[in-house]
């Protein structure tokens, strides 16, 4: 009885599919990288910036800036304070003192500080209506008017120490870019934030 032959198993096809994947996957590799070199990422306008200068707060709405005073409303809102203090000193009642909270907004310039929202935490703006702000109609004149606000924030400021944050309502985009220009060929920094329309500036 003669010998069984072993069967012999051939690899060479096999090995010849794993050659052909392995240069498909380097076409693969070698495209995709080309492809990301070639890519154009468009950077955004940053909305934040960190730093450590003064923030001098200006509001674009209604097609108009408006100067927002919040140092003012903090020394307005420590001299409620003070006057509520002396009041429960006084032992008035405390229908006396909820009175006094409740008529504790004070109007400053082109805003009404929400005393109410600071027994919450936080320095509320609510813009005045009718008031006029600064409109751009006469650009070039209107920064050499030592008397305009802007126009002397735009020449005044310290571009060392402070910056301007622009609070931009939606319906004034047109404004804040003329301002943001103005801004910028002062060498300011400018930082800016969307509000909506209809909300109040709130600060801690």
């Amino acid at each position: 009885m003669g010998k069984r032959k072993s069967a012999e198993i051939s690899l060479d096809s096999f090995l010849d599919i794993l050659t052909c994947l392995q240069g498909v996957l380097m076409l693969i590799i070698i495209t995709t990288g080309i492809d990301a070199a070639q890519t154009k990422v468009i950077m955004a306008t940053p909305i934040e910036l960190v730093g450590n200068e003064r923030p001098i707060y200006i509001e674009a709405r209604s097609e108009q800036l408006f100067i927002v005073p919040v140092d003012e409303a903090r020394k307005a809102i420590r001299e409620k304070q003070e006057e509520i203090i002396r009041k429960r000193r006084e032992q008035q009642t405390t229908v006396d003192i909820m009175e006094a909270i409740g008529s504790a907004d004070v109007s400053i310039g082109s805003y009404t500080v929400d005393f109410a929202r600071f027994l919450a935490g936080q320095i509320a703006l609510i813009p005045n209506e009718d008031v006029i702000g600064y409109s751009f109609e006469d650009h070039n004149k209107e920064m050499e008017n030592p008397t305009n606000w802007f126009g002397s924030i735009i020449n005044n400021i310290d571009v060392d120490n402070e910056r301007i944050n622009f609070l931009v309502r939606d319906d004034s985009y047109k404004i804040f870019k003329l301002a943001r220009l103005a801004a910028w060929s002062k060498s300011i920094k400018v930082t800016y934030s969307l509000i909506p329309r209809n909300d109040a500036l709130t600060f801690q």
